[in-house]
């Protein structure tokens, strides 16, 4: 009979182990694998926006004119020369470059893709073994719970 206590108590402390894993290893680690797919994602839209502004002229109410508050009072305005001349565009790691907007546009194509296939793919494997890891670390707990139940009988 001391056996079976015995074993029902090492299935316990298996159980606990692999409980204090998930919640101290494993779902902490599946955050924050989810918060940097989402931020490369964000990153994504960002450029995509930007490379749809640039296509995009603005428009001043006529006669040219520029918004001084509420859309009530506007007062006459001409443009030194096309906004969309130059832009700053963000390369990463904090560097920005001032770009005309075909050398913006294809900078955001290459970007885009980059991030699509090196980044996200990086990260977005990493969330997937996480929730692999996540999932046979359920799995055999689990498994130690049937044991210790059987144990107890």
């Amino acid at each position: 009979m001391s056996s079976i206590s015995q074993d029902a108590q090492e299935a316990q402390a298996k159980v606990d182990e692999y409980t204090q894993f998930l919640d101290r290893v494993l779902r902490p680690e599946l955050q924050e694998a989810k918060r940097q797919v989402e931020e490369i994602e964000h990153e994504i839209k960002e450029y995509q926006a930007l490379k749809q502004a640039l296509g995009e002229v603005p428009s001043l109410p006529p006669p040219n004119a520029v918004d001084l508050g509420f859309q009530t009072i506007y007062c006459p305005a001409q443009y030194a020369k096309d906004p969309k001349d130059q832009v700053f565009v963000d390369l990463g790691l904090g560097f920005h470059v001032e770009m005309n907007a075909k050398e913006a546009r294809e900078f955001i194509d290459k970007r885009v893709i980059f991030l699509q296939e090196n980044r996200l793919n990086q990260r977005q494997k990493r969330l997937t073994t996480v929730q692999d890891h996540i999932q046979s670390s359920l799995n055999v707990l689990e498994q130690l719970e049937m044991v210790q139940k059987q144990l107890q009988k």
